[in-house]
């Protein structure tokens, strides 16, 4: 969550160090963005106390220490708080802060760790994040917090105007529960399942991804195929992510919502041991065409057959829609919305069926663009194929031994 509130509680208040010797250490309350030293000068964390009334009433500080030799990873522990119903602006179950962990303030252009990146141009986001454990008492939940915008500019964030915030939560207290209403119960994204809730406001958009099997630290986790489902995601029938939607900034950290009492200068209260972002462009994002014709795009159509297999990849008159947009990765995979091009069943033999498939990091999935034109599955050396040499709308594709024959032969963005 974001200030949305004017003003911010005063800072100062120093909690102890978590770490004995510590080589450096910061404290904030405030609502400001505080750049972290050394190697990990890429990060910012903020306190964020958007929910809470009054300093006079409650409070939250956060202390970072880096660059230590037990741990030299971006991380913080909350030093100070006491945050309950009677501090907060609203009742339960709304937020009184989020202590958070963030990429490099990316909002008017001043990014870092790859961000900002246009969704047309994701590739990957893998991240990791340990908080030890969810500790009991307090009504919390450990979270990213993803953050959307067409131009990434500050005024745009702080007034909500055109936001799309995306919550993906690892662990929850029972009593923390997302906003909105859940539209869908069990969403498998990349080996995970998701309750997926989604609430329109007046000023902005918020999309929750909660793990249904809570996790207390992550390693490696891809963020893009969270971020690619939520571009296909369209309750009443509307988009919820627009054309030209660009990824602007992550966050990692704790929603406070009650009983969270912890004392400067006593134990520390919850804590992110560590947390690590990195981003990467697609290697290559547009369409991909066959050299037949010019004007006809591999296209993935949307569903399923009638007995649930996916459907076959097809030629279809190009349009710019996104069954036909692509990104192309560098770890060998293609994507069109949130599913990987994939050789169905693993197959190698000549006519196997080239679908759109949930991506599983499988060699079925992996693909090499050669300078002749072709586009080669790794694993069975076979190359993609317009099925009968066809250039008509419904035309299917398979693989096929390559044979430097038109039917083989495909225009694709550049590297």
């Amino acid at each position: 969550m974001r200030n949305k509130l004017a003003g911010a509680l005063a800072a100062g208040v120093a909690g102890s160090a978590l770490f004995a010797t510590a080589a450096h250490a910061d404290t904030t309350c405030g609502f400001s963005d505080v750049q972290l030293a050394g190697q990990n000068s890429g990060y910012f964390m903020n306190a964020n106390p958007w929910g809470i009334k009054a300093a006079t009433q409650g409070r939250l500080c956060m202390t970072n220490n880096t660059n230590t030799q037990q741990n030299p990873n971006p991380n913080f522990s909350i030093t100070d708080a006491y945050v309950n119903q009677d501090v907060k602006i609203d009742s339960k179950p709304a937020v009184a802060a989020y202590p958070h962990l963030a990429t490099k303030n990316t909002w008017d252009g001043q990014g870092s760790l790859g961000l900002p990146v246009p969704l047309s141009k994701l590739g990957t986001s893998p991240t990791s994040a340990d908080i030890g454990a969810l500790p009991a008492g307090p009504t919390l939940n450990a979270s990213y917090d993803l953050w959307l915008n067409q131009n990434c500019q500050a005024s745009d964030l702080e007034s909500g105007a055109n936001s799309i915030e995306i919550m993906v939560w690892l662990n929850h207290s029972d009593g923390a529960q997302p906003g909105g209403a859940t539209i869908d119960a069990a969403a498998a994204i990349d080996g995970r399942s998701y309750a997926v809730n989604y609430e329109a406001r007046t000023n902005m958009k918020t999309l929750w991804y909660v793990m249904n099997t809570k996790v207390n630290a992550v390693s490696n986790l891809d963020l893009a195929p969270i971020l690619r489902d939520s571009a296909t995601r369209a309750p009443g029938g509307v988009k919820v992510i627009g054309e030209g939607t660009n990824f602007c900034r992550a966050e990692f950290g704790f929603e406070a919502y009650d009983n969270l009492y912890v004392t400067p200068g006593g134990t520390a209260g919850p804590t992110v041991y560590s947390f690590a972002f990195g981003n990467a462009a697609a290697q290559r994002s547009g369409t991909i065409s066959t050299q037949n014709t010019g004007s006809r795009c591999l296209d993935g159509p949307s569903g399923t057959n009638a007995d649930g297999s996916p459907k076959q990849v097809q030629l279809y008159d190009c349009n710019g829609s996104d069954t036909q947009w692509v990104n192309a990765v560098n770890d060998g995979t293609i994507h069109i919305r949130n599913k990987c091009l994939d050789a169905a069943g693993n197959g190698t033999t000549n006519g196997t069926k080239v679908q759109l498939y949930d991506c599983n990091h499988t060699d079925a999935q992996k693909w090499v663009f050669n300078a002749t034109g072709t586009i080669v599955n790794t694993h069975s050396g076979l190359c993609l194929d317009a099925a009968g040499s066809g250039t008509a709308n419904g035309t299917l594709l398979q693989l096929y031994t390559c044979n430097t024959t038109i039917a083989q032969k495909w225009w694709y963005p550049a590297s």
